[in-house]
């Protein structure tokens, strides 16, 4: 199950951006809270009239439609109002009890003895990531490396690039495996860069560095990589990150950066 904590979080900065637009807008339009508008409709036309001290209606004329304008915003932000402090509060009383890592710890307290015999409902973050791993192993391209780089994690990448990636990746301890087996639309196999775990939302991405866009031939090559991984439903920002480089510009950690923690953690 994906925990929604995060999303709901989110919700109330919304709300609290909201509530904060309109209580400035309510400052703004200090008018008397004894004014009231009646509108009627009369055929096709709607006539408006604000109502006096003692249930007397006064016709508005159209020169006169500001104030009433001014009347019916006010009234409509004072509504809105109470139903975004209605929500907030919802949201913020739920998250107080909302905690999804409850259902989990329910077989993680179990003795050894029961968890052999016991089907999880929910797996724990380490028993996914294991199952994830194996489903995703890596180093699955054939093809030799004509230069070898350790990383971090203790595997040889084929790259300086290749090897920052990877390191970033295990410094902000997300799962990953380098060059997996894909398989395409035509039966063929390709190996990407990196699959990767979002292990909070329990969502996999595959990350391609594309590290000689400059080279004769090389950006078509890999126009039609992206058209054979889109055929398999591999779409950027989706479910597939890529980083480029050239001679002349080198990876920019920085947008590798943001993309690892807007889509990875």
């Amino acid at each position: 199950m994906i925990d929604y904590q995060e999303e709901l979080k989110n919700q109330v900065a919304e709300l609290d951006k909201l509530i904060e637009f309109v209580e400035k807008s309510l400052n703004r339009e200090k008018l008397t809270k004894n004014q009231q508008v009646c509108v009627c409709k009369k055929g096709e036309v709607y006539q408006y009239y604000l109502v006096e001290n003692g249930g007397k209606r006064r016709y508005v004329k159209k020169r006169d439609m500001d104030n009433v304008r001014r009347i019916l915003q006010q009234d409509y932000y004072e509504r809105v109002y109470g139903e975004l402090l209605i929500m907030r509060n919802r949201i913020k009383k739920f998250l107080g009890k909302y905690d999804l890592k409850a259902i989990s710890g329910v077989y993680e307290r179990l003795g050894d003895g029961r968890k052999d015999l016991v089907t999880p409902v929910i797996m724990t973050d380490e028993e996914y990531i294991a199952r994830w791993i194996k489903k995703y192993p890596g180093n699955q391209n054939s093809y030799p490396k004509n230069q070898q780089y350790p990383t971090k994690k203790g595997e040889v990448v084929r790259s300086k690039s290749e090897k920052i990636l990877a390191d970033m990746f295990y410094q902000y301890d997300i799962p990953y495996n380098c060059e997996p087996h894909v398989k395409l639309k035509d039966g063929t196999h390709a190996c990407p860069d990196f699959v990767l775990l979002n292990v909070r939302k329990r969502k996999t991405y595959f990350w391609e560095h594309f590290g000689l866009l400059a080279k004769e031939g090389y950006a078509k090559d890999n126009w039609e990589k992206l058209r054979n991984y889109e055929d398999i439903g591999f779409y950027p920002g989706e479910n597939f990150l890529y980083t480029m480089e050239t001679e002349k510009q080198s990876l920019d950690i920085k947008r590798a950066e943001n993309m690892i923690k807007r889509y990875l953690i």
